[in-house]
């Protein structure tokens, strides 16, 4: 990617959605809406060429809901579960190349771990205090969705924004 990047400047508007291929809508609902508390915005089921095209396939078939943390407006998570053409799962670890990470913001870390804990919820670690960086004093915790997906649970230090701004 090389070239004048100045010649032509994208008009990005901001975010539409943020969509995320899974196993089983179903198990992804419960996981989103039961216990982290989503809003469900919205359901469909598509079989199409249309489709097809935008994704690279030939015709696809999917299951789609779209759902949102309470009280706010955007991003919307959409969750895909493609039914045709099936695919394989990836590994999502952090490390690799590609993976994702949803991050929410918190009010009190140690409670929400308690009673995601307390349903079942995956951990990899304990809540941490951040010491350095931009966001030092915050506490962060990374759980996994049903599909191993990493959700980093953020506790903002009092006054602070994002990144420490």
């Amino acid at each position: 990617m090389q070239g004048n990047h100045s010649e032509f400047a994208p008009a990005i508007g901001g975010w539409n959605h943020i969509g995320i291929t899974v196993r089983n809508l179903e198990n992804s609902l419960q996981f989103y809406q039961e216990l982290l508390g989503f809003e469900l915005l919205g359901r469909q089921e598509r079989d199409s060429a249309d489709l097809g095209l935008i994704l690279g396939y030939a015709r696809t078939h999917i299951r789609m809901a779209f759902l949102r943390p309470r009280g706010t407006i955007e991003p919307v998570l959409e969750l895909i579960e493609v039914v045709e053409p099936q695919g394989e799962s990836l590994d999502v670890q952090t490390a690799n190349p590609g993976a994702v990470h949803l991050t929410f913001d918190v009010k009190d870390l140690d409670a929400v771990c308690t009673h995601l804990s307390g349903l079942g919820v995956q951990f990899l670690s304990e809540p941490v205090t951040l010491t350095s960086g931009v966001n030092a004093g915050a506490r962060n915790v990374y759980c996994l969705d049903p599909d191993g997906i990493r959700i980093a649970l953020f506790q903002r230090l009092p006054g602070k924004g994002h990144h420490g701004t």
